[in-house]
């Protein structure tokens, strides 16, 4: 809804600065505040401090000349002075953008009471120590941005409590952060910055990135002794206030430093809920699990997924053994790709004949572009999928993971991902839809009861989608390291399996087919087989034993539901190709490029090879023809 001082504060730097270098295009005057007004209002501020090479981010550059200017923060007017400052208007849009008062219903140009005594309540809601109407460099950031400190819709008042508290204790350290009652990325950076501090970083070392220095001084709580009062206070203060922006309590307490068995035996639920070994303390796994999505990549893992095929032998390296020598017994394989990333031929049964169970995953090659991302598309893919599916002889009733491997913003999800889902959630009558993707995503999807469970990529710990997110609840799989080299044509990813939902343990018997047949020449009958799917493609590829060409000859394709020879009326579909190498379409009896068929009843395939002479066809018996035949079969 547009708000008339917003549009008041648009008009107001479009007068003001339109033409000026630095400032670029005038800004939509709508009255709405979105990220254009805000870097309208950063670009004026820089403009203001002399710099004319702007940008739309607070950087060094602005902070030192900020510094350089108002040593001291932008003070408020003695009511009797009349001096007008640019800087002031800005300051009094940022306010009416954020929804505060400054007594005036215009951009006066004057820091008086009332703009004073909108940066005190500003700083009343952020949870600010200092309370005074002095602009200082922090709230200078803070309101050229789109941080909001009062609860929004969908936050929660815990949250804020404790966004709260983090700017009124660590100020100095963290800079504001936002006080939404939103769990995000930047309180993430603000819980891991305090945790920095506790630990006795200082300066610059204080930078909200959970790294191996972080990792080495973490304080174990309780200490037993270990840290001094103030160091173990602060720690267990920080435990609450992680456990509950990961979806625990409020009960867990984050009114009190003091550790206690409630506050113990939430430490041993969360490890629990997280596959970690139950201790009851803040341990290092627990402390990384609780504020990065990797968690610890040096404990132990009990799952694996891969791109490289696992056979029992390949390049004389026994890849079994290997994963087995691991100490794992479940791989994620894909069930689509190109050659070497896709489920080979019998891989799923050699897997399982040396005790390693597996689960499927239905991924495209690469990146996909967010656009791929569409209702059609899944349509598309969850009948790929599940034809592919049935014949790897997967059962019914197995989770298939349908990979989102992007980091969508929240709004992507809800335009891209989750139209996708839809059409693959109403396409699944055979199989069961598991997804793939960052902690929001798994979450979004499931909650809309597109998908049963989920496999989580929370490698990815600088994806959007994963910091400031809790984890899914019923996830089954957490993907917490990628691409561990094990041998020179090797490598895993590292998995979790909370074994919340099965994996595949066994196959149905082998009575589909997918895939490429060679075929001899002669008048022969295929092996009566079933087909996966509800549609099919059928082509011929035909040549001499050994590539010739033969003008004078073709080869004769049937593909039938009925007995050989018993009734040619019931012919499904047709192909006659010439022996020439090159690939020939079927020609059907009910649409151009594809047989409808049904997946409960077997079908043949027929074919003859025959010359072409004056007096007409004979069967072809002195010549041998190699004909491949690749049959596609998917459903609708």
């Amino acid at each position: 809804m547009a708000d008339i001082l917003v549009e008041k504060t648009q008009q107001w730097l479009n007068e003001t600065y339109h033409g000026k270098q630095g400032y670029g295009e005038d800004i939509v005057v709508d009255g709405i505040t979105g990220w254009g007004t805000v870097h309208a209002l950063l670009r004026a501020f820089q403009i203001e401090l002399g710099i004319t090479a702007t940008s739309t981010s607070f950087g060094p550059s602005t902070t030192s000349k900020f510094k350089a200017r108002f040593p001291n923060g932008v003070q408020q007017q003695s009511s009797d002075d009349t001096t007008e400052d640019n800087i002031y208007g800005i300051i009094q849009g940022a306010c009416f953008c954020k929804g505060y008062s400054i007594g005036s219903n215009d951009i006066t140009n004057h820091f008086y009471s009332g703009t004073g005594s909108a940066i005190t309540s500003i700083k009343k809601d952020a949870g600010c120590s200092d309370t005074s109407s002095t602009v200082t460099l922090n709230m200078m950031k803070a309101l050229l941005s789109m941080d909001q400190f009062k609860l929004v819709r969908g936050g929660n008042s815990n949250i804020r409590e404790i966004q709260q508290k983090l700017n009124n204790k660590y100020e100095n350290y963290i800079g504001l952060t936002p006080c939404d009652g939103v769990y995000s990325r930047e309180m993430n950076k603000s819980l891991i910055a305090v945790l920095q501090k506790i630990e006795g970083f200082t300066g610059s070392n204080i930078d909200g990135k959970f790294g191996n220095g972080t990792k080495s001084r973490l304080p174990i709580v309780p200490s037993n002794g270990n840290l001094n009062n103030e160091t173990e206070q602060d720690a267990i203060e920080l435990v609450r206030y992680a456990l509950v922006c990961n979806g625990y309590p409020i009960d867990v307490g984050i009114n009190s430093n003091k550790w206690d068995s409630f506050l113990g035996n939430t430490i041993g639920r969360f490890q629990k809920d997280m596959i970690l070994e139950e201790t009851n303390i803040c341990d290092t796994n627990t402390w990384m699990a609780l504020l990065v999505s990797t968690g610890n990549q040096d404990r132990p893992y009990n799952a694996i997924d891969t791109a490289y095929t696992i056979h029992s032998e390949i390049r004389d390296i026994n890849r079994v053994d290997i994963v087995k020598n691991l100490g794992v017994s479940i791989v994620g394989r894909y069930i689509s790709g190109n050659k070497g990333k896709e489920l080979a031929f019998d891989e799923a049964k050699g897997m399982l004949d040396n005790g390693i169970n597996f689960y499927p995953i239905y991924q495209r090659d690469g990146e996909p572009s967010i656009s791929y991302f569409t209702e059609s598309q899944g349509w598309k893919d969850v009948q790929e999928a599940y034809s592919r599916a049935r014949s790897y002889c997967i059962p019914k009733g197995t989770i298939i993971y349908f990979a989102v491997d992007i980091d969508m913003l929240d709004n992507q999800i809800e335009k891209y991902a989750l139209p996708y889902f839809k059409a693959i959630d109403g396409g699944s009558t055979y199989y069961k839809v598991g997804v793939y993707g960052t902690r929001n995503v798994c979450s979004r999807v499931m909650d809309k009861g597109y998908a049963t469970t989920c496999f989580v990529s929370n490698s990815s710990s600088g994806y959007s989608g994963n910091m400031g997110f809790k984890m899914p609840t019923n996830w089954n799989l957490d993907q917490f390291q990628t691409n561990v080299k094990i041998s020179d044509n090797f490598a895993i990813d590292k998995n979790i399996f909370s074994n919340k939902f099965p994996v595949v343990t066994e196959l149905s018997p082998r009575d589909y087919y997918y895939g490429t047949v060679l075929l001899e020449s002669g008048h022969l009958v295929g092996r009566q087989l079933k087909y996966a799917g509800r549609k099919l493609n059928l082509s011929i590829q035909a040549s001499g034993e050994n590539g010739e060409k033969y003008d004078n000859m073709i080869v004769d394709v049937w593909f039938k539901n009925v007995e050989p020879f018993e009734d040619w009326a019931c012919t499904k579909g047709h192909v006659v190709a010439n022996v020439d190498n090159k690939i020939y379409n079927l020609s059907s009896t009910q649409d151009n490029d594809s047989i409808f068929i049904n997946d409960t009843i077997p079908y043949y395939i027929e074919y003859d090879v025959f010359r072409i002479t004056d007096t007409g066809y004979v069967r072809v018996t002195d010549k041998k023809i190699k004909i491949t035949t690749t049959v596609n079969a998917y459903y609708l």
